[in-house]
């Protein structure tokens, strides 16, 4: 008797324990799909601010998530609605416009009608 009362909290366990690693797995690609990601910069051309090496923890959400993931692969362009625009200052992460899978880093110096057109006041940009 006492062995299959074993037996049965064994496989009691185990499920249990494919139960929680199956959701831990499943939030975390909804974490990384929608929420945030981690990217690694890759060559000195913002140097200034970010340097070959550092690590970016990208918002997704902040400008609008992708509704359907991998969806600009397919064509499909429709986003969740952006929490804030971006504003000077900001780094955005994009993906490179062209066939090559590579993203690119760059700082917002202006938005439409908000651009510092005084040569004497001095920016990053």
């Amino acid at each position: 008797m006492s062995n299959s009362k074993e037996r049965r909290s064994e496989q009691a366990g185990l499920f249990h324990f494919m139960r929680e690693m199956g959701s831990a797995l499943i939030m975390a690609l909804i974490a990384i799909v929608y929420v945030i990601q981690a990217f690694k910069i890759p060559t000195g051309s913002m140097e200034n601010s970010l340097m070959v090496g550092d690590f970016l923890l990208g918002l997704k959400f902040m400008y609008g998530a992708p509704i359907v993931p991998f969806s600009q692969d397919l064509g499909i362009n429709q986003r969740f609605p952006a929490v804030t625009d971006p504003k000077p200052g900001d780094v955005i992460i994009f993906k490179y416009p062209g066939t090559e899978k590579k993203r690119l880093y760059q700082t917002v110096c202006c938005r439409s009608g908000i651009c510092n057109r005084n040569p004497a006041e001095k920016t990053d940009c």
